[in-house]
């Protein structure tokens, strides 16, 4: 016969909320020396019969959950689980658990998260990826314009992604990421709601996106992009992918002149130096938040010959630029 009973110990936690008393008092109350209370309301102890009642109701939980989830052919959901009116399977499964992803790891079931089990999020990289190569740059240089990394450990959600209207960009990103990460990767047409700035009305645009589910590759590509002093030492192969990148997120063009435009300054010093040392000479303009090419059409041109532009509409815009330029003497190819 245990010497505590669940009903004592329960007794003393109400009695606590209640009064807010401290083990002496609540000691004399119920008649249980104040050390035992102590280690009950301070130091979040039980009685030995509750944690052996804990253990049975725990391995009944565990042969409940087995023989469910071997009844269907589908993961074992929450969504699941409440539909069939077994919620308060999911809240005892929380309960001893901790979290219903716990119970599942008890019985060897794989984790769903964002729709892919947990080992696809905690994909691994191939050693190659970590070389200084062109693929690896074009990644950092297009993250660093207008894709993005998104990780949230409360959530568990950890992604790269980029959305534009080019569909041979993303093409090209998703071809390129597949390359270096060696995970497969797609890219979907969504629509997106947007307002006119002129009239107000609101219309749905076409967009692309390119979304890489993995924790792995997300911190991988955080730690890369903190600090971009190491791009600085890196090979001619990954600057080239780096400037590729950016530009073919925010490059522009206007008359004989390219243009690049970033709010982050350290942004516009990596894509201003990258380019000078290749020959390409830029300036900054309008508080150093954007740069345009100088030396004219020839700069245009090593750009154009040197990096290479992704999308066939400022690729055609360009090459109209260089024609343009020989066709009136200013420049020769």
């Amino acid at each position: 016969m245990y010497k505590y009973t669940p009903e004592q110990y329960e007794r003393v936690v109400e009695l606590r909320k209640q009064t807010n008393f401290g083990s002496i008092k609540l000691s004399r109350l119920i008649e249980i020396p104040k050390r035992t209370i102590a280690g009950w309301i301070y130091e979040n102890k039980i009685p030995h019969s509750m944690i052996i009642d804990i253990e049975y109701q725990k391995q009944e939980l565990i042969n409940e959950l087995r023989k469910l989830s071997s009844s269907i052919n589908h993961p074992l959901t929450v969504r699941y689980v409440k539909e069939i009116g077994k919620d308060k399977l999911y809240s005892r499964s929380c309960r001893y658990f901790g979290s219903w992803n716990n119970a599942k790891r008890v019985i060897g079931l794989k984790i769903l998260v964002q729709g892919k089990t947990l080992d696809k999020q905690l994909y691994k990289l191939p050693a190659s990826s970590n070389e200084p190569t062109f693929n690896l740059g074009y990644v950092i240089g297009v993250i660093l314009g207008d894709g993005c990394i998104y990780m949230n450990s409360r959530k568990y959600k950890y992604f790269i992604q980029l959305i534009v209207k080019d569909k041979d960009f993303a093409e090209f990103f998703a071809k390129i990421f597949e390359k270096w990460s060696k995970k497969r990767v797609s890219v979907k047409f969504i629509k997106r709601l947007e307002k006119h700035k002129k009239t107000g009305e609101k219309f749905y645009s076409p967009y692309y996106s390119v979304i890489i589910y993995s924790k792995n590759i997300s911190i991988f590509l955080e730690d890369k992009i903190k600090l971009l002093n190491w791009i600085y030492k890196s090979t001619k192969s990954l600057k080239i992918g780096v400037i590729k990148g950016l530009w073919d997120s925010e490059g522009h063009y206007s008359s004989y002149k390219l243009g690049f435009s970033n709010y982050d300054q350290n942004v516009m010093k990596l894509f201003l130096t990258l380019t000078n040392e290749l020959g390409i000479t830029f300036k900054t303009i309008k508080d150093g938040r954007e740069s345009q090419s100088r030396g004219g059409i020839k700069t245009t041109y090593n750009f154009y010959k040197i990096i290479g532009i992704t999308i066939k509409r400022k690729r055609d815009k360009v090459e109209e630029i260089l024609n343009k330029g020989r066709i009136t003497g200013f420049f020769r190819l």
